[in-house]
């Protein structure tokens, strides 16, 4: 009508008068709910029209009571359709018409509404034939549809959906009205498993209660719920009801499209469709029955569409801390949850942004020490003006791991005292309670709180469990200052914190994120999102389906076990290395479901992230997933036979291609990388690009390397140790079969060595930054370290230059510097450490993802790799800080020094972890100069050893002091750091000196026996 019909072109004047008035309101006014409300009586659109423009306005009528306006996201979702009218879906039609399944009169529905119209389908279970068609028309819809399982709503659908799952061959589940008393007491008859996606069928509905309630009762038992298929809708709410449960609404036909039939037929009068019409109309907002609402409550963990209306009954008076109160009040009151992870660092962009985002938003997470300062902006007041008017909190992740002491500094120093303006903070309590000390002396002048770091989102992150569970104890004794805990899923739930999880892509597990409440993440109700912010309404649709994918990989891992893909048993591999276990993906193939759902993942997790025009599997184990890949996805294939030097028409390679067309490699298991870099070299000798290759399963026995060193990323649906946790976690493994295989996994690269003549350590030592620090030591008899931690630059320089001659290196903390005191002081710095010879080390302490660590090295106030020979890094976040190293080397020479040991007591630095982050850092040894801890962990000589933590006196604080002697002597530590013993002390060049004097002595002591002895 407002196409062909806009009061702007002549022939508007041709339609009856309340059709033209019909398209007058439509193009006045847009919105189809204020419409409905002038349209919702058909007698007000019908009157003196034709019969086929009175059909036309009805069925607009109920298009638009059956499409949701989402106005946030201007997006329209048609959550209901029903088939086209063709001949044989009129013929069933009226068979139901003369069989008495329509009924005219005053009926007493099940809501206690009065209806003048009645359906019973029941009585077409006496015509197997109209049931058998019914079947058929259930069956083609039902295609289109995903599902594992089918119930029927008892009772009246019991026998449809009996007849659909045995003439197709469905699996049927059958939920009864009430469990049974004995026996095994179900309520739920059938075979299924927990995360099964289970179709409901129903033949009438009205206001969607049977189905909310059959719902309810299959989502307790852990299956998935999504989608209802019913054969009639009354239109009457159901639509809107089912979909504030997360289910939409499937249905063959639609009640006022069936009466229009009827009509046209001359089976029912003009006056009866139009009075059964208003009723269906007028009643179609009324409110569900209590029915419903109680399968919102029970299915609250899988509703997608109205998460809110089930989240603002959540009690806030659970919640302990006031901001937490805060922030959740927002999140029910704008119905977000939605934080964005701001990594920008010029403050005209971050105000532009956050006016742009705010109305979407509950919090906006910055990371301070990124920003710049700008003499014309106001960051501080124009940022938190936005926040108050946008109503959002502000949240600053930079993640605070170190002592009390120091924490401080980084809260209440520096050039942003963030402290004073920022709502909360993130911290890693890796270190111990020190960091919550430190915001419980602040926080008696500003009022703030703290998320507490549980775990990381790296795919190969190094948290342990304990550090978890043992984190959410600490959170708890602490919560006065702790608000909530950032996790992937909390270890345990608890009422008075709020949970936030992280979602990112490029090195982190995009498709491990687990758990997000409301959209099946369970219990975790902030999503953070470091890309793509503008498009913020997407981002929840695709949380939604990385956690379907999720499930169906954990799905697919029982499969596998089950059909004896892993096998328990000492077996000698190719490369005439023994291992444990062996995993035979190759048994995969006798099982074609399997491998369908394997493509299927593969497809959804990895391949459409990735950019090329052809794939190659890798024979014998990645050609069969993919040749299945190429006939699903209609991608070329590429394939070559490494027994033979060429094929039949002089080619190494099958198939067409062009010169510098980019390969995908395809193989099922990677362990050192070895079958993946021949593949790529036989591809690139016939004039192809390779960079990627994906795999079904990582071993994560070290490939990265000899990868990388052959310009290969691979990609992984699963890893080795994600496989083995989640395999003991169902009990399909044991403990201490699990504990064999890590050990196995961890032992294959832990590297040997053995202690030498420090005088020939320079031969051996590997970073060129690190051989520079040990010929400084030696030249200058001094293995002293001086951790400078104080704000002015002055004060810094000042001090530098009374103790340079006895020191090898300087260590700061260069975020609570005030640099906008003495703009140059990193270069005149740095000339002076040229001129006295020492070093430079960045504390930074970098935990982080790979793009927010090359910012804060290269792009922030501070910029490190300008300046710094050494930055102090975590391991926690697994691989990704070093890639970020190896990318800032490309234009700096940087080397960082991973954290394995802090002097902090109540730490988490297990002994499993720091064997788990010796072995990840010995991977990257190019870029890897020596290692923090309190005593040499490994025998191996190409690193140096620095022991922070030196001093006379008792640890203060959360602080462990140990002697020079007790470091070097007997802890076997090469270098020392020494702090507050020096910078405290009102002679600080005689302490600089005796701290110097004592540890080069005990150094050489400890030199002359390990040569006695050798």
């Amino acid at each position: 009508l407002h196409r062909d019909y806009c009061p702007n072109q002549s022939n508007f004047h041709d339609l009856p008068t309340s059709a033209r008035h019909f398209s007058e309101t439509l193009a006045a006014d847009y919105n189809p709910i204020n419409f409905q409300s002038k349209f919702h009586n058909a007698d007000q659109t019908t009157t003196n029209c034709n019969k086929h423009t009175r059909k036309l306005i009805r069925s607009f009528c109920q298009f638009v009571n059956n499409i949701t306006v989402h106005l946030s996201s201007c997006h329209l979702l048609l959550t209901t359709t029903s088939l086209m009218m063709d001949a044989k879906y009129e013929t069933f039609l009226t068979d139901l018409f003369h069989l008495g399944v329509i009924q005219f009169g005053e009926f007493q529905l099940k809501s206690n509404h009065t209806s003048p119209i009645y359906v019973d389908m029941r009585r077409m279970l006496s015509h197997p034939t109209l049931l058998n068609t019914a079947e058929d028309f259930m069956y083609e819809y039902a295609k289109e549809l995903e599902y594992d399982v089918i119930c029927g709503v008892p009772y009246g659908a019991i026998p449809l959906t009996s007849a659909l799952s045995v003439k197709r061959c469905i699996p049927m589940i059958m939920q009864r009205k009430d469990a049974k008393s004995y026996g095994t007491k179900k309520i739920v008859e059938g075979v299924y498993q927990p995360g099964d996606k289970c179709l409901i069928i129903e033949d009438v509905i009205t206001f969607g209660s049977s189905i909310a309630e059959t719902a309810r009762v299959l989502r307790a038992q852990g299956l998935i719920v999504t989608d209802a298929l019913v054969i009639l809708d009354r239109c009457q709410g159901a639509s809107r009801n089912l979909e504030s449960l997360g289910i939409t609404k499937w249905s063959l036909f639609l009640l006022p499209d069936v009466l229009l039939l009827y009509e046209d037929r001359g089976l029912i009068s003009n006056a009866d469709c139009q009075r059964i019409s208003s009723y269906l109309f007028n009643v179609t907002d009324k409110i569900a029955p209590s029915a419903l609402e109680n399968g919102l409550q029970e299915g609250a963990k899988v509703d997608e569409a109205g998460v809110w209306s089930v989240k603002a009954a959540k009690n806030a008076a659970s919640l302990s801390h006031c901001l937490a109160k805060q922030l959740w009040e927002i999140a029910i009151n704008k119905k977000s949850n939605l934080c964005v992870a701001c990594k920008l660092s010029d403050p005209k962009e971050i105000i532009a942004l956050a006016q742009q985002i705010g109305q979407f938003i509950c919090m906006l997470i910055i990371r301070s020490d990124l920003i710049f300062k700008h003499p014309l902006v106001d960051f501080i007041s124009e940022l938190k003006a936005c926040a108050k008017s946008n109503n959002f909190m502000i949240m600053d992740d930079r993640k605070f791991c170190d002592v009390s002491s120091i924490v401080e500094m980084q809260l209440t120093g520096g050039e942003w005292s963030i402290a004073n303006w920022v709502d909360f903070v993130t911290v890693l309590p890796f270190s111990g309670r020190g960091v919550f000390s430190a915001i419980r002396q602040i926080k008696s002048e500003n009022n703030f709180a703290c998320f507490s770091v549980l775990s990381l989102h790296a795919k190969d992150s190094l948290v342990p469990k304990e550090f978890s569970e043992q984190s959410i104890k600490t959170a708890e004794e602490e919560i006065d200052v702790v608000a909530g805990v950032v996790c992937s899923k909390p270890p345990i739930l608890d009422s008075r914190f709020l949970y936030l999880t992280a979602a990112g892509e490029s090195d982190q597990a995009l498709l491990r994120v687990e758990d997000f409440d409301g959209m099946q993440f369970l219990d975790v109700e902030y999503l953070e999102m470091n890309h793509g912010i503008q498009y913020a309404d997407i981002y929840k649709v695709w949380a939604c389906v990385v956690v379907k994918m999720i499930d169906e990989c954990k799905e697919l891992l029982k499969k596998l076990f089950h059909i004896g893909i892993f096998k328990l048993e000492t077996v000698v591999m190719r490369s005439v290395y023994e291992t444990p276990i062996f995993v035979d993906f190759q048994l995969a193939i006798s099982y074609p479901e399997i491998m369908n759902k394997i493509e299927e993942l593969v497809y959804s997790c990895l391949l459409q992230k990735l950019k090329f025009h052809s794939i190659c599997g890798v024979p014998e184990g990645g050609l069969p997933l993919a040749s299945i890949i190429s006939v699903k996805r209609n991608i070329p294939l590429l394939m070559y036979d490494k027994t033979k030097e060429t094929t039949p028409t002089g080619k190494v390679v099958d198939g067409v291609w062009k010169k510098s067309d980019k390969c995908l490699i395809v193989d099922d298991v990677l362990m050192f990388g070895h079958s993946l870099v021949d593949a790529a070299n036989i591809l690139r000798q016939n004039e192809l690009e390779v960079t990627d290759a994906i795999v079904i399963l990582d071993r994560c026995q070290g490939p990265d390397n000899f990868l990388r060193s052959n310009d290969i990323r691979r990609h992984y649906l699963f890893n080795f140790t994600d496989v083995l946790s989640y395999l003991n976690e169902q009990a399909l493994l044991t403990d201490c079969e699990c504990l064999k295989i890590s050990n196995h996994l961890l032992a294959f690269s832990d590297l040997a060595g053995k202690f030498i003549d420090h005088l020939d350590r320079l031969s051996v030592i590997y970073h060129p930054n690190a051989r520079r620090l040990w010929e400084i030591a030696y030249s200058k008899q001094s293995n002293l370290c001086l951790a400078c931690d104080l704000c002015s630059p002055s004060e810094i320089l000042k001090l530098v230059e009374d103790v340079s001659t006895n020191i090898c290196s300087l260590k700061l903390h260069a975020e609570i510097i005030t640099i906008s005191e003495m703009p140059d002081f990193f270069l005149r710095l740095k000339e002076l450490s040229q001129a006295h010879k020492f070093m430079l080390i960045n504390d930074g302490n970098y935990c982080d993802d790979s793009d927010v660590i090359i910012e804060l090295m290269m792009n922030s106030p501070i910029k490190p790799a300008a300046w710094a020979d050494f930055v102090t890094v975590q391991c926690l976040n697994g691989s990704s800080v070093f890639e970020a190293i190896e990318k800032v080397n490309k234009d700096y020479n940087v080397a960082c020094l991973p954290v394995i040991e802090m002097s902090t007591s109540g730490n988490f630095f297990t002994e499993e972890y720091k064997k788990r982050a010796l072995s990840l850092a010995q991977q990257y040894r190019k870029i890897v100069g020596g290692f923090i801890c309190q005593k040499r962990p490994i025998n191996d000589p190409s690193f140096l050893y620095i022991s922070p933590g030196i001093h006379y006196k008792r640890g203060m604080k959360d602080q462990n002091w140990r002697t020079p002697d007790k470091a070097v002597r007997f802890n076997r530590d090469d270098i020392i750091v020494v702090g507050r013993g020096i910078t405290k002390e009102k002679f600080s060049r005689v302490w600089a000196y005796t701290y110097q004097q004592i540890s080069w002595d005990a150094f050489m002591i400890m030199d002359n026996a390990i040569v006695n002895r050798e």
